[in-house]
């Protein structure tokens, strides 16, 4: 009792001659605790800026899809193998002749403005294509022929009044020249985005080495090698691009290369990557139609010089062949190991030409082809489409093509696109590579380089 009498004066003692001192720092806690908890949260404070460098020319309508995507949705979404998935749509249905598609919004959608997204504000510019609002959240779309595909072409983001979506981010400022966009800014909840638009690899480069941009997103080349002295001062990011893949093209009416066995040839005596990277058809290989059973064309020296010969009959053709090989810059020293490969396994003399458009009396073209997150194949290579410029013609597999399409089946579908694939590999009028790697260059004293909120496969 004693001792409890003792510390009980102690206290007291300390309480009455520290009296101020302890309401005041009580005082002052409560209060800071009250700023902390109800105060700061509405301090409006400055977002983290990022800076990013794109490599091409985009049109106020075309941006990039890294940009609408973090603006806006589609009435579907795109996922990791190219099929569609619900996104402003909640759900659809397709009639029985396969042509009208109708579409059910999801509830309580909002645009950027604060203003509901109904059917009459969802605008899509299709041809042959006629679109009924039946009331705020329902949809038709009446298409001329039956076309398979059509659920992913409306995944394209839409806008209202051009700029107002629906996603995580604003466009708050588009800066353009000439008709094409040179700036465009983005501004979310914690961070802005500022995108600058740049004609070639070259002048980007220029721009992030005088401190205009910070990163240099998905560019083809890497433009700080080993003796740059950049090098220790950035990042680099290589990622496979697999909705895209680096092959070389075969005009197929140049009178050298009309014979598949001699495109078969070329094929054997071109090198390949032996992982992963490398490509084997027109159709991704994360794609659900994706074929990985199609002949590979592996490296094969011994197997090109016995085809070659069946094809020319002769050594003497043979060493008087000659092939021109059009490239870009881009791809430049590829062309260049690809011509050592074919003149020491074939005998053949290449010349290597580089060209800003191609030509119309081209022979072989190396170059890369972007993807359709369909497996649709239709309008790049069936013989009646302008854009199938290797002017490859077959008439089975121009069947194919026109059934895959109007087939709503996906397992038919796949079956189809199987065998589209196994005749269009065989054929050779395209030798696949590689999926050409993409490359991202941040500056190290950025701390958060930029990755896409809402990625191509729709929102997380």
């Amino acid at each position: 009792m004693k001792k409890l009498r003792v510390w009980s004066w102690l206290i007291s003692g300390f309480l009455k001659r520290h009296k101020k001192i302890i309401l005041l720092g009580s005082s002052l806690g409560v209060s800071l605790a009250i700023f902390i908890i109800w105060v700061l949260p509405y301090i409006p404070r400055p977002n983290l800026e990022q800076r990013i460098g794109i490599v091409g020319q985009y049109r106020r309508n075309q941006l990039p899809e890294f940009i609408t995507l973090k603006v806006s949705q589609g009435l579907t979404a795109i996922l990791s193998d190219g099929s569609a998935a619900p996104a402003l749509a909640q759900s659809w249905e397709l009639s029985e002749d396969g042509k009208t598609y109708t579409f059910h919004l999801r509830e309580n959608l909002y645009w950027q403005d604060g203003t509901p997204v109904t059917a009459d504000t969802i605008q899509y510019s299709f041809s042959d294509v006629e679109q009924t609002v039946v009331d705020n959240n329902t949809i038709i779309f009446v298409l001329k022929d039956a076309y398979a595909p059509f659920p992913t072409l409306v995944s394209e983001p839409v806008f209202k009044d051009g700029t107002i979506g629906t996603g995580e981010y604003v466009i708050k400022r588009i800066q353009e020249k000439m008709g094409y966009v040179e700036k465009i800014v983005l501004e979310g909840k914690k961070d802005t985005i500022i995108v600058k638009f740049y004609p070639s690899l070259k002048t980007a480069t220029v721009a992030f080495s005088l401190g205009e941009i910070d990163q240099l997103k998905d560019v083809f080349r890497n433009p700080f090698d080993n003796n740059s002295p950049w090098i220790n001062a950035v990042t680099v990011t290589e990622t496979q691009d697999q909705n895209s893949y680096l092959a070389l093209f075969i005009n197929n009416n140049s009178p050298n290369l009309k014979d598949k066995t001699f495109r078969q040839a070329l094929a054997y005596a071109t090198k390949k990557p032996t992982d992963s990277n490398r490509s084997l058809s027109p159709i991704s290989m994360t794609s659900w139609a994706y074929n990985p059973n199609v002949k590979p064309y592996d490296y094969d020296p011994a197997r090109a010089a016995e085809l070659i010969e069946k094809s020319l009959g002769s050594n003497d053709r043979v060493k008087e062949m000659t092939i021109k090989l059009a490239t870009t810059q881009t791809f430049l020293s590829t062309a260049e190991m690809i011509k050592q490969d074919w003149e020491s396994a074939l005998g053949i003399r290449v010349d290597v030409e580089v060209i800003n458009s191609l030509p119309n009396d081209y022979e072989v073209l190396l170059s890369s082809e972007s993807m359709p997150s369909d497996p649709d194949q239709y309008s790049l290579w069936h013989s009646t489409q302008p854009q199938n410029f290797i002017n490859f013609k077959s008439p089975r597999i121009d069947k194919i093509l026109e059934d895959a399409r109007r087939e709503p089946d996906q397992e038919k579908r796949k079956e189809l696109y199987y065998d589209f694939q196994r005749f269009f590999v065989e054929e050779s009028p395209i030798i696949f590579i590689s999926y050409p790697p993409k490359y991202s260059i941040t500056r190290k004293s950025v701390i958060k380089p930029v990755t896409n909120a809402i990625i191509r496969f729709g929102r997380d």
